[in-house]
């Protein structure tokens, strides 16, 4: 039988497909978070969430107790089941009640949040992925305003004298803006984390 030569297959390097997909694996190691990664940031966004929430609680209650209409809570409870507003027991506290309720709250989810600031700061800082770098001031001012708020209301309500309630709006308004700017850099630090 005659042999019929073997043509010869083009054939590539399997070494070259093999670095080519170890490169594209490490790639999107590096781009995709790991599930601890999505877990922390998930936590994180939970912890900011919670603060935001508390934060704006305690604002709200010092505008309720700058206006007087926390002291009228208890009062109206009955109108207030009418009109299917829901009742919960610190509708029945008074207004000094109110906003330390509020404020401990506040506090307690501050306390949460921090650790998790610092922890989102460090892995942002070592993955290389600040971009947007969080104004520590922003926080900072915007609870000393907060602050001064709650102590012109205590002062008013220890002296009995009115509360200067367009000085209050005005501390807490300043004190919204400069927390809405606050959490919002956060979240987009946190959001940089998760991509």
């Amino acid at each position: 039988m005659p042999s019929v030569p073997a043509v010869p297959v083009a054939q590539s390097n399997p070494n070259q497909n093999i670095q080519a997909v170890s490169a594209q694996a490490a790639q999107a190691a590096q781009t995709a978070p790991t599930s601890d990664q999505t877990a922390f940031t998930q936590s994180a966004t939970r912890a900011l969430s919670n603060y935001d929430k508390a934060w704006t609680g305690y604002a709200s209650a010092l505008r309720f107790a700058a206006a007087g209409s926390l002291a009228s809570a208890a009062s109206s409870a009955g109108s207030l089941r009418t009109t299917g507003a829901p009742i919960n027991a610190a509708s029945f506290l008074s207004s000094d009640s109110q906003v330390a309720l509020a404020r401990s709250l506040y506090l307690q989810q501050q306390l949460a949040w921090n650790p998790q600031a610092s922890a989102a700061f460090t892995a942002a800082s070592a993955s290389g992925a600040i971009r947007i770098q969080p104004d520590a001031a922003k926080a900072v001012r915007a609870d000393q305003r907060l602050r001064q708020a709650a102590d012109l209301i205590s002062q008013a309500q220890s002296s009995g004298a009115p509360v200067n309630a367009a000085q209050v709006k005005s501390l807490l308004d300043e004190a919204e803006q400069l927390h809405r700017d606050s959490i919002a850099e956060w979240a987009a630090l946190l959001k940089s984390l998760a991509s």
